[in-house]
């Protein structure tokens, strides 16, 4: 029996699919050096294969939620097949995976200004996946829409943003036809924390400090 598609997701899908993406809004297309190095990867290599029944992953200061439990296994274990490289950064990597389903919400517990996954579906066809990033007030930021093989070509899905903070993200499977789907590499960018902002800002300000005070020192030996 298939799954029923939380109405949410549905909602957001049809509703959301045509709008246009805020001018920040910037869409990564590989998973290149620059994307890898600059994000944290949320790591789930220590989850064993096999591990059904999970709601959410953490790493650090950011958990992830699914508003439907997935299960956790590894490319070439109980996934047969992926993309490879540069599309995306492995061909075997770990994935959490959901078949029997259309849609998928993410909720971030930290807003970011960058976060991506890989993307695959279940079946050995063709499948179109829209993923629609939205702010905290669940107003869209905007959408990657990507065509995806499901015999090996998963692909990069993943965005940045310099004013809208993403914290949900909505899969669709529009075409309906890939039984289910895997993700792998979630990866974000956390918008700073009040604290660390305001530690930057006094870094900043200790620094000019510093320039103007020797300034006045090199002018009064004038």
């Amino acid at each position: 029996m298939r799954m029923r598609i939380p109405a949410i997701a549905v909602l957001v899908a049809i509703g959301l699919a045509g709008v246009s993406a805020r001018a920040d809004f910037t869409p990564i297309a590989q998973p290149t050096a620059a994307y890898t190095s600059s994000t944290t990867l949320v790591d789930i290599t220590g989850i064993p294969d096999g591990t059904s029944g999970i709601t959410s992953v953490t790493q650090g200061a950011q958990t992830i939620s699914f508003d439907q439990s997935v299960t956790k296994t590894t490319v070439g274990v109980g996934w047969q097949t992926w993309g490879a490289p540069p599309n995306t950064e492995s061909s075997t990597p770990p994935v959490l995976f959901r078949t029997s389903t259309n849609s998928l919400t993410l909720v971030l517990s930290v807003p970011s200004t960058t976060f991506g996954m890989e993307l695959q579906g279940n079946e050995f066809v063709l499948s179109q996946f829209l993923v629609i990033f939205l702010d905290e007030a669940l107003n869209p930021v905007g959408n990657v829409n990507l065509q995806v093989d499901g015999s090996g070509g998963a692909l990069l899905f993943a965005a940045s943003t310099t004013t809208s903070p993403f914290a949900r993200v909505v899969i669709n499977d529009t075409t309906q036809n890939a039984g289910g789907f895997a993700m792998a590499q979630l990866r974000f960018i956390p918008v700073p924390e009040p604290a660390s902002v305001a530690l930057i800002a006094q870094a900043i300000a200790a620094v000019g400090f510093y320039g103007w005070r020797k300034r006045r020192q090199m002018a009064a030996k004038v």
